[in-house]
Order: C-alpha cells, then sequence, then structure tokens
C-alpha cells in the first residue's frame, strides 16, 4: 500500500493548519479557501467469463453477476489501462492491459500479493492517480484524461475512501471530522452538521460526536471514517485494508458492517491481501503480475478455508472473477 499518495489530500493541509493555528484558525481556512475556489471553478482537494464452484455453477450459469443480476452499464468501465514507470532504462508495468466493470451495488474485493499492482489498481479507480493508457469511466464519465484539478472534484463527490489507520484528525472531535469532505465541496454549516449527524447515526456513532478520536477505540475509530467516507453520498467506496489495525473481533464487525451498507445498494470495493477478509465478498478480482488474473487463487480467495469472519451469507454466495483453481 502506499498511505503517503493518500495522507496529500486536503485533510492533511488542515491538519498542518491545526497544528500551526489551532482548529478555529484551520477551520476559518479552509472556508475562505472554498469562498476563493468558487469564484474560478470546481474545488480543488485532494473479464467476464466467471466460474462458480460446482455448487453453484448450474444457477448462475446465465448469470455471471449472480441470479438477479440484469445486464446495464457499469458503474465503473475499465479498457485496456496501463499504468507504465520508466526506472533507469527498465519498463515497469504496474498495470498491464486491464479491463474491468464493477456494477453499481456490488460487493467486491480486490486481492493480491504485494507487488501485484493491487495498490495501483485502487489509485487509479479512486481518482487518485491516473493511467499511461486506457480507457476509464466512471458513472459514464470518462475521467483518464481528467486534469488532477477534476479529479479532485470527482473523488470529492462520488468516491468514499476508508483507510487501515483510520486518517481522521486528533484535533477535531468525530462530527468535525465527518464533516471535512462537505468543507471541501463548499456546504453551509448547518447543512454540515446535519448530514454529519446522519452518517453517524448509519454506524450508530451518534452518541459520539463530540469527542475526539483519542477517546475512542479502535473500531469506533473505524467506524467514524466509515461515516466521514459516505457523508457526501459516494458512487464507490473503497476500504484499503479496514480491519488490518483491529483485533479479530472487531474486525468481524467493521465487516458486518460494510456488508450492510451493500445491502442497501452501496458499491464496496475491499482492497487486502488478507484471505480471512476476501472469503467473505461475493465477488473477487484477482491482480497477478499487473493483470486480472484468468483463475483465482483459491488460497488467496479464502476458499481453502472456513472464514474467520461469518458476514450475512457470502459463504453461500462467494463466486470467484475467472473461476476456481
Amino acid at each position: 500500500m502506499h498511505p503517503h499518495v493518500v495522507r496529500e489530500e486536503p485533510a492533511a493541509r488542515v491538519a498542518r493548519a491545526v497544528a500551526k493555528g489551532g482548529l478555529h484558525r484551520a477551520v476559518k481556512a479552509a472556508a475562505e479557501k472554498v469562498a476563493r475556489a468558487k469564484a474560478v471553478g470546481p474545488v480543488a482537494h485532494a473479464q467476464e467469463a466467471p466460474q462458480e464452484p460446482a455448487a453453484a455453477v448450474a444457477a448462475s450459469a446465465d448469470h455471471p453477476r449472480g441470479p438477479n443480476h440484469s445486464r446495464a452499464m457499469a458503474l465503473i468501465e475499465l479498457r485496456n489501462v496501463s499504468k507504465i514507470y520508466h526506472l533507469g532504462g527498465e519498463e515497469i508495468r504496474a498495470l498491464d492491459d486491464v479491463d474491468l466493470d464493477i456494477d453499481a451495488g456490488e460487493f467486491i474485493s480486490i486481492i493480491g500479493p504485494s507487488g501485484s499492482g493491487k495498490s495501483t489498481l485502487m489509485h487509479i479507480l479512486g481518482c487518485l492517480d491516473s493511467p499511461s493508457k486506457g480507457s476509464i469511466k466512471l458513472d459514464g464519465t470518462e475521467i483518464s484524461t481528467a486534469s488532477m484539478r477534476d479529479l479532485a472534484r470527482i473523488r470529492n463527490r462520488k468516491i468514499g475512501f476508508v483507510f487501515q489507520f483510520f486518517n481522521l484528525l486528533p484535533k477535531l472531535n468525530v462530527l468535525q471530522n465527518v464533516e471535512l469532505p462537505m468543507v471541501y465541496a463548499g456546504a453551509g454549516s448547518r447543512e454540515r452538521r446535519d448530514r454529519a449527524m446522519e452518517a453517524l447515526k448509519l454506524v450508530e456513532m451518534e452518541g459520539r460526536a463530540r469527542h475526539r478520536p483519542m477517546q475512542l477505540s479502535g473500531g469506533q475509530q473505524q467506524r467514524a471514517a466509515i461515516a466521514r467516507a459516505l457523508v457526501n453520498d459516494p458512487k464507490i467506496v473503497f476500504a484499503d485494508e479496514p480491519t488490518g489495525n483491529l483485533d479479530s473481533h472487531t474486525g468481524e464487525t467493521i465487516l458486518n458492517l460494510f456488508h450492510e451498507l451493500s445491502r442497501q445498494g452501496r458499491t464496496i470495493a475491499l482492497v487486502t491481501h488478507d484471505p480471512e477478509i476476501a472469503a467473505v465478498t461475493p465477488r473477487k478480482i484477482e491482480i497477478r503480475d499487473g493483470k486480472i488474473a484468468t483463475n483465482v487463487d483459491a488460497r488467496l480467495a479464502g476458499a481453502n478455508q472456513g472464514p474467520k469472519f461469518i458476514v450475512g451469507s457470502a459463504r453461500n454466495e462467494s463466486r470467484y472473477e475467472g473461476g476456481a483453481e
């Protein structure tokens, strides 16, 4: 993972402002920045041929994403996407001619060993980086050639992020942390407060709205981070190793929360190397040497073991991108 890429988001700049001049000055500065940006333009901030396990093949052969799936425009479409780096005289293909569709409402995991390209894929899907070549559409909009300013606007309005280490600002309380994406979007104070409280209610954290992050348990901090990811009603939420810093019981609680959000129709993508996390998602996408694997490694997908986390009916719904080995 590359957490340093994420921490260049505006939240980090606000954190520095807080350290230098206190909460009031930081919030005031953020509001003034939004007002200036409004005057000049948008706010700048930050293969389908699946095979089921044998028992499920007959029921889903004509419906590769499940018996209730109907083919429509995918929420995210990648076509011939590559990310190429040049180091010295060597060409490194972090992603190599990737085709991928993610439909609205899917609950997926993106899996692969370290160095496989899954972090690069998440950064491109999350508008944190641009591909070297290829086409990417998010909610029907071509984003592969978007400027950094436009990518920042898209991130704020259409994408939510949840991270392993929560990334909550320590000098802001929970409510203020959840409000931050709306500060950058230019929402008024009353709207920010109302929407932040609604998001906190979704994750059962409204009673901790005035607490600082250090007054919360790890699980409570992650639920606050999930509320922050949801507050702008994004089209998709990316969760990068969301249980990696939690004990197994708390991790199960967080995965059940993601499962419930999926049942409500939200699109959730977990990025993980942990097979026990991957085992709870109905769809697994394995990245191997920068490509979508034709046959998913059953060990990475958690298929050869009973999952530590029992979430909904995912044990019985699971399918593999490309088929099980």
